[in-house]
């Protein structure tokens, strides 16, 4: 065999395996990416502090060392750049739909031995999750800029949404809310300070405008009291998150991050007391030495991790008596339709927990076993039949009652919607009904647009005031719109939205037999 054909051959086995170990590294990325989520509940939470730190390194690292002239204990205010790794081949002049951004990239040097490649691993996790926090509280939006230019960055199904609505005003203001910037204890306001007058009322206008602003502000500033020379301080941390820039010009991207420390003399001091205390040379890093500030730094860390340690759920204490509640399903031998084998396993079933205690409350239902969960055929059923399919499911469904059609006039699709009241049982807040609406979509793919108009609609009904949404699909839903479910669900809107996608109808089917006769004969 030739020399070339031999070396050839050699080049494309090492190509093959190098490959062959990437995937296999992809795999492993996500499935630790997966389990983290899955083990850490509050991630989004667990990220923001870790930015949170960032950016308090970035700002003592610029008050220390005197590197930037105006960043100084008078004004420890500081604005960081977040880098991002943009994939400059991905985005196409001109275009400014879509968000381009890497979290990491296997190479043969970073992945050469396993410690290499578990190093890379653990690098790329925490970029993954600290850029979709950063994402998820910017909105997903961003700008492109060109010299002094700035360009929206939007993805296309939030792009589509905005087309839907017509009043030019409007659209502003959904643009305004898009982009103003996660914050925590502060926000930007424009007030001509020259223009206010001492001891002259304060005019509506700039009244008007502090309120707007109090409204941007996402979250109250993290908080933490300190003593120095005997004297009490409070000390307010101030974060914002600006929307991603991707600069053309420089060819860079990166997150604006704002931190600031607001440090104060304790608030019990009033009037002329609380301006004297300022003056103090105690109120002031400044004037402390340099062990002082060390310490400083060390109690701020602390402080926040602290904060960090409580995202985490805490044992609760041993109890002498405890009320333990059960949820568990137990597969039985019987016979098809043997209803006296199912009660006597049942009575079997109770006498053994009345051994172990006192049966408070006892509630039991049976269902036919099935072998698996199986891919329906979604396509055979008509639009009408997977309407129809939902309705059944819920009328037959413990905790569900007085389930009707409602009919929106205005839905696109024409569409009919679900309306069924949920039955909530709490031992200590006693029996609530909840309205809940669900949306059939008989589709492949529900996106982000569609879902945002869908929560809008929800304004229209006639009370009482619809509690939960759930949007029910024959298919599945995108990504983006999974991801602004799961953030519009964490915020304090008091409408549930929850999803419905063809592997979960599967799943409930495959324990209601019947229905599945019935649809999918």
């Amino acid at each position: 065999m030739p020399k070339k054909t031999i070396k050839r051959d050699l080049a494309e086995q090492n190509a093959a395996r190098t490959t062959n170990r990437f995937n296999r590294h992809v795999e492993t990325f996500r499935k630790l990416l997966g389990d983290y989520e899955c083990d850490h509940p509050n991630w989004r939470e667990e990220a923001l502090m870790w930015l949170i730190k960032y950016s308090l390194r970035g700002l003592r690292h610029c008050i220390e060392s005197g590197s930037e002239s105006k960043i100084t204990w008078d004004s420890p205010f500081v604005e960081l750049r977040y880098p991002i790794d943009w994939n400059w081949k991905s985005w196409r002049k001109g275009k400014t739909n879509g968000i381009y951004i890497q979290t990491g990239t296997f190479t043969d040097a970073n992945t050469k031995t396993k410690s290499l490649a578990t190093a890379t691993l653990a690098k790329m996790l925490v970029k993954h999750l600290s850029v979709l926090t950063l994402q998820e509280f910017t909105n997903k939006v961003g700008f492109e800029k060109r010299g002094s230019s700035f360009t929206p960055i939007l993805a296309s199904d939030i792009s589509k949404w905005l087309t839907t609505i017509k009043s030019k005003r409007k659209r502003l203001q959904a643009m305004k809310g898009l982009y103003h910037p996660f914050s925590m204890g502060a926000a930007r306001v424009n007030i001509d300070t020259n223009r206010l007058k001492p001891n002259a009322p304060v005019r509506k206008s700039v009244v008007k405008e502090l309120y707007e602003a109090t409204a941007l502000i996402d979250r109250p500033p993290l908080t933490w009291n300190a003593t120095v020379d005997g004297h009490s301080l409070k000390i307010s941390l101030i974060f914002q998150i600006h929307q991603l820039v991707v600069d053309i010009d420089q060819r860079s991207a990166h997150f604006p991050i704002t931190v600031g420390l607001h440090i104060l003399p304790d608030n019990t001091l009033k009037g002329k007391a609380f301006l004297q205390a300022l003056e103090e040379p105690w109120s002031n890093p400044k004037h402390w030495n340099e062990s002082e500030r060390e310490l400083f730094w060390k109690q701020l860390f602390k402080g926040l991790h602290q904060l960090y340690e409580s995202l985490a759920p805490s044992p609760t204490r041993e109890i002498a008596e405890a009320v333990v509640s059960v949820t568990a399903k137990i597969k039985v031998a019987s016979k098809d339709n043997d209803l006296d084998a199912t009660g006597s396993a049942i009575s079997k079933m109770l006498n053994a927990f009345k051994k172990t205690g006192q049966v408070i409350e006892w509630d039991c239902e049976t269902s036919p076993v099935v072998a698996a969960v199986r891919k329906l055929p979604w396509s055979k059923i008509s639009d009408q039949d997977f309407e129809r399919l939902l309705f059944n499911l819920v009328s037959h469904t413990r905790g569900y009652e007085n389930p009707e059609w409602l009919t929106h006039t205005n839905a696109p699709d024409k569409g009919r919607d679900i309306s069924v009241m949920r039955i909530v049982r709490d031992p200590l807040l006693g029996t609530r009904q909840l309205r809940v609406v669900i949306q059939c979509k008989h589709k492949k793919g529900v996106g982000i647009a569609e879902v945002i108009q869908l929560r809008e609609q929800m304004a229209l009904w006639e009370q009482p005031r619809v509690d939960e949404l759930i949007i029910a699909t024959s298919g599945r839903f995108s990504g983006d719109s999974v991801q602004w479910i799961e953030k519009h669900n964490q915020s304090n809107n008091a409408l549930r939205i929850s999803m419905w996608p063809d592997s979960h109808l599967e799943r409930i089917l495959s324990e209601r037999p019947n229905l599945l006769s019935e649809f999918f004969h």
